[in-house]
């Protein structure tokens, strides 16, 4: 190759380059066009969108609670006996010990992905000896500290996203428990 060819090669290789950083860049900014909405209009959309799809029969209604079952309801039937049964069998199940796992872990991935928006302090130390008295000792120390701003809202909607999960897990264990009482109870 002389020297005009490989000059012709050096500026079509900056060109490519050139073009390619241009698109990139173009799609990094399309990407952030647009609103984004945070977690409580997105829980209120939701929200609304369920109760609007949602038809009760006329005359049901949901306990004081929320929807949620009484957790004294076996209380009710007046029976020391029944009360007895449906503890050991709460005791004893191991669907009900899973789901009850599960929703421990839900709990602390939440609070592991709200830990990411608090700053991070870490501190180290050491200690060498040269086993030689001219030379001396090292000592070492050391402190760092770290912060990641959310410029994005990415750890906000994990975390958001996080502690839903563990609601929803909250839930499966719930109806696990009650279901399992009532299944006793008949």
């Amino acid at each position: 190759m002389d020297r005009k060819q490989k000059s012709l090669g050096h500026k079509m290789i900056k060109h490519i380059k050139t073009s390619a950083l241009l698109v990139g860049i173009s799609f990094a900014i399309s990407a952030c066009s647009g609103p984004i909405a945070n977690h409580e209009e997105a829980v209120t959309s939701i929200k609304a969108d369920v109760e609007s799809s949602e038809r009760v029969a006329e005359g049901w209604s949901a306990t004081e609670s929320g929807g949620l079952v009484d957790n004294g309801w076996i209380l009710s039937f007046n029976d020391p006996q029944l009360v007895k049964l449906v503890d050991e069998a709460e005791n004893n199940n191991f669907g009900l010990k899973i789901s009850g796992a599960k929703l421990q872990q839900a709990e602390a991935l939440a609070r592991q992905a709200g830990a990411a928006l608090k700053p991070s302090v870490g501190l180290s130390g050491g200690y060498a000896d040269r086993n030689d008295d001219a030379l001396g000792d090292i000592y070492g120390a050391g402190l760092k500290v770290s912060w990641e701003a959310d410029v994005w809202g990415r750890i906000g909607s994990a975390e958001a996203g996080a502690k839903e999960a563990a609601e929803a897990s909250r839930a499966d264990y719930e109806f696990a428990r009650q279901s399992l009482a009532a299944a006793t109870a008949n």
